[in-house]
C-alpha cells in the first residue's frame, strides 16, 4: 500500500506548461518510486524506447532512475547525472520539514553529439533505420541553456513546496521510516532502533512494514542495503568489495557477500563486472 497524494489543480498546469515551453519531459515520483505526474502526459522519447528494447536497456533505465533519486534524497539536493543511453538527466528531492514527498525529474535531454556505442550495435544489428539517427532526431540543448532549464526547474519544485501545492494523504510513517532506514543505512538497524527513532512500538512499526511494503521490516532494510550496495559496487569503482560492505552496515564482508548472493544471484564482484552504465556525474553548480 503507498502513500497517497493530493495536487493543488495548478501543480498540472505548471507541469504541462514546462513541457510545452522546453520540450522535456518532467515528471513527479512518490518516495516509492511511483509516477503519479507528468507534463502534458508526455510518455518517453522515441530514444529512449529504442534504447529499453535492447538487451538489458528497460533495466538499466529502472536502476539508474532508481539510483539517481537516492542519490538526490542522500545529498538532499538536485542532482545531474548522463544516463546509460546518453541523455542528461535531473532528479530534484522535494522535501518538506524534513520530510521527503517525493521527486520531481526532468530528462531525455540530448546534450551529446552520438548516442554510446553499446546501444548502437545492438540496435543496428536488428534494424534498418540507425540508433544514431534516431538519437540526433532529439533536439540539442547547449550546456548554458540547459543550466537556465535546471534553475527554472529547481525553482519552480522549490515553489511547489513553499506554497503546499503538494500533500500526503495518509500516514507518513512509512516514508519516515525509508528516510530513517537510508540515513543509517552504515548502522546494524535493528527493529527497536527503528521503534525509538519512530516513537511506536515494535507491534505497531511491524504492522505499518507490512502493510505498506508487503514484507516484514529485516526484510525492508536487507532490501536497502543491497540496493545501495549495488549502487556503491556501480559507480564507486575504487571501493573494494569489504568498503562497501561496511557502508552499507556489514562488519564480516564474507557474510556480506553471502546475503548479497542470494538476493541479487551473484556475488559483488561478478556484478561489478556485469555493469555497463556510466557514472552518475553530480553536478556541482546546483
Amino acid at each position: 500500500m503507498g502513500l497517497s497524494f493530493l495536487f493543488h489543480k495548478d501543480v498540472q498546469k505548471i507541469f504541462n506548461n514546462f513541457h510545452q515551453l522546453f520540450g522535456i519531459r518532467i515528471a513527479f515520483f512518490s518516495p516509492d518510486g511511483r509516477e503519479l505526474k507528468v507534463g502534458n502526459d508526455a510518455s518517453i522519447c522515441r530514444y529512449c524506447r529504442s534504447v529499453r528494447m535492447c538487451p538489458g536497456g528497460a533495466a538499466a533505465c529502472s536502476a539508474e532512475d532508481r539510483e539517481g533519486r537516492i542519490l538526490a534524497y542522500t545529498r538532499k539536493k538536485l542532482v545531474t547525472y548522463t544516463c546509460h543511453g546518453g541523455m542528461t538527466e535531473v532528479v530534484k528531492p522535494l522535501i518538506r520539514h524534513e520530510n521527503l514527498l517525493g521527486y520531481a525529474m526532468i530528462g531525455q535531454i540530448r546534450t551529446e553529439e552520438l548516442p554510446p556505442v553499446l546501444w548502437s550495435s545492438q540496435w543496428n544489428a536488428t534494424h534498418d533505420e540507425k540508433l544514431e539517427e534516431i538519437f540526433v532526431s532529439r533536439p540539442m540543448v547547449g550546456k548554458r541553456e540547459l543550466m537556465q532549464i535546471i534553475e527554472m526547474f529547481s525553482y519552480l519544485m522549490d515553489l511547489l513546496i513553499s506554497n503546499n501545492m503538494i500533500e500526503q494523504t495518509d500516514s507518513n510513517v512509512s516514508t519516515k521510516l525509508s528516510a530513517y532506514i537510508q540515513q543509517h543505512i552504515d548502522e546494524m538497524l535493528p527493529l527497536s532502533s527503528a521503534c525509538a527513532a519512530m516513537n511506536l512500538s515494535q507491534s505497531r512499526l511491524s504492522h505499518v512494514v507490512k502493510e505498506h511494503y508487503g514484507i516484514s521490516y529485516t526484510s525492508l532494510v536487507r532490501q536497502l542495503k543491497m540496493e545501495q550496495a549495488r549502487f556503491l559496487l556501480t559507480h564507486y569503482p575504487d571501493m573494494s568489495v569489504t568498503e562497501v560492505a561496511s557502508a552499507v552496515g556489514f562488519q564480516d564482508s564474507q557474510y556480506f557477500s553471502k546475503v548479497f548472493r542470494k538476493e541479487c544471484a551473484v556475488s559483488p564482484s561478478e556484478y561489478r563486472k556485469q555493469q555497463i552504465f556510466p557514472y552518475i556525474q553530480q553536478n556541482s553548480n546546483s
